[in-house]
């Protein structure tokens, strides 16, 4: 039985057997991989993926109503009052889209832009890096693993609150 989600009326929730923690299109799933202020935002996009992905494979009234549904939020990111928020999601709609059309090349990308990481260059923005990391997952090309590091984690999250608290769409990293 599916029932209004309360944190965003355009989805519902069913009884599955994912918890909160391991299933992306929930809030919670990003709390040790991404900044408080996005762990909507990367939970209907992964939601919204599923909902197309679903319906394009198997083009059913019942498929095609919940992608109708899910794109309430693609509607709300794309196009909402927020233009950070807004970029972030046409991003990682950009990202997911690179990742279909060319594994390959995305596979090299992602491996040089770990080795940057490493050698202390950083090659994109935090926020992007989050994104390719979500759209490597989301398109069955990798794990997304949460940070090992509750300090980082901890501190990434209280940066993104700080910031939000004091208008700053920022994510913390300095650009």
């Amino acid at each position: 039985m599916s029932t209004p989600d309360p944190t965003n009326p355009a989805r519902t929730t069913g009884d599955t057997a994912m918890s909160d923690t391991t299933d992306p299109t929930q809030p919670s799933y990003y709390t040790d991989r991404a900044p408080a202020a996005e762990h909507q935002l990367r939970a209907d996009f992964a939601h919204y993926h599923q909902a197309r992905e679903t319906y394009f494979a198997d083009p059913t009234e019942e498929n095609e109503q919940r992608f109708e549904d899910a794109r309430t939020a693609d509607g709300h990111w794309r196009h909402g009052p927020d233009p950070v928020a807004s970029h972030k999601w046409q991003y990682l709609w950009d990202a997911v889209d690179d990742w279909k059309r060319a594994p390959g090349a995305m596979n090299r990308f992602h491996d040089q832009i770990q080795t940057d990481l490493a050698d202390g260059y950083e090659g994109l923005s935090p926020d992007e890096w989050r994104s390719q990391q979500q759209a490597r997952e989301l398109t069955g090309h990798g794990i997304w693993e949460p940070e090992t590091s509750s300090t980082t984690t901890a501190s990434m999250n209280a940066f993104a609150t700080a910031a939000a608290e004091q208008g700053h769409e920022r994510d913390g990293a300095d650009r």
